[in-house]
């Protein structure tokens, strides 16, 4: 794991570099796709491979569309899994510092002058600029004037239909997260700090989803806890929290686990759905 750059103005090399772009808000395969493509060409060019992506859900980034469909991954999640794609270099844009930027402007000032990208990877339905104003055609037009390579890869699909985030949503707002993680290509996992005076008491661990974050289905789920690199089997019940900011608590009981949490972190990985609105009966 690595830490996350969060402001583009920065040098990711000298002779350049080698970028994804993209949301990247649930990492499920078509995002995986791009990413291991930018970072087998950056290898084969002995050059970083960069993720470039974008903060719409902090507290200033009211103005973002998307804004309302809630997180899917907390940064220590999303770092992991970029470094097991091999990324060199994550940079999560706000989105307010670049939302008025021109498309010309976006690939002058943040590809070209700051990255200075050699090659380009991102999926078919990539939009940048002002107002979603440009797209494939625009980003290779782009790409021949300034001197990076671009390659742009098809949606991955599931069903009839392409993966997308809106539908990861969709599946653990009605608590489906076996088909959840069919989409993702992993188990949907949240490791929010634990509740001092709950989370730190044996066999329960308590934790609170941010209010910006998208909440499965209140139920009760199989699950999976990863405390200190041990995996312990375990129930998670998720319910609607009267804490302030938060928009749900879990609450897991990991099987065999009888050791001190304080101090340490929880990782919950949801399996199935036992039954929704219920308890531990």
């Amino acid at each position: 794991m690595f830490d996350i750059i969060s402001d583009y103005n920065i040098k990711a090399a000298e002779d350049g570099c080698v970028v994804a772009i993209g949301l990247f808000d649930s990492l499920h395969p078509g995002h995986r796709a791009v990413i291991k493509r930018a970072v087998s060409k950056a290898r084969d060019l002995s050059l970083k491979a960069v993720v470039l992506t974008f903060d719409i859900w902090s507290a200033g980034e009211r103005h973002s569309p998307k804004q309302a469909d809630g997180r899917l991954l907390t940064p220590s999640i999303f770092s992991t899994e970029l470094s097991k794609l091999g990324v060199d270099m994550p940079i999560i844009l706000p989105f307010s510092k670049v939302r008025e930027f021109s498309a010309e402007r976006f690939v002058r000032e943040v590809l070209v002058s700051t990255l200075k990208a050699r090659a380009v990877y991102c999926g078919e339905n990539f939009r940048f600029g002002a107002g979603a104003h440009a797209g494939m055609g625009e980003l290779t037009a782009f790409g021949k004037d300034f001197g990076f390579a671009v390659r742009v890869l098809p949606l991955v699909r599931h069903g009839d239909e392409p993966i997308s985030s809106t539908r990861i949503r969709a599946c653990l707002e009605r608590g489906d997260i076996v088909y959840a993680n069919e989409m993702l290509g992993r188990q949907y996992a949240f490791d929010f700090e634990l509740v001092p005076d709950r989370g730190f008491n044996p066999p329960l661990i308590t934790q609170l989803f941010p209010k910006e974050y998208c909440t499965p289905r209140h139920a009760l789920y199989k699950s999976a806890v990863d405390i200190s690199g041990k995996t312990y089997f375990a129930a998670t019940k998720i319910e609607a929290s009267h804490e302030s900011g938060s928009a749900a608590i879990a609450r897991t009981h990991p099987h065999g686990f009888d050791g001190e949490l304080r101090g340490k972190k929880a990782c919950i990985r949801l399996y199935d759905t036992i039954c929704k609105g219920a308890g531990y009966e």
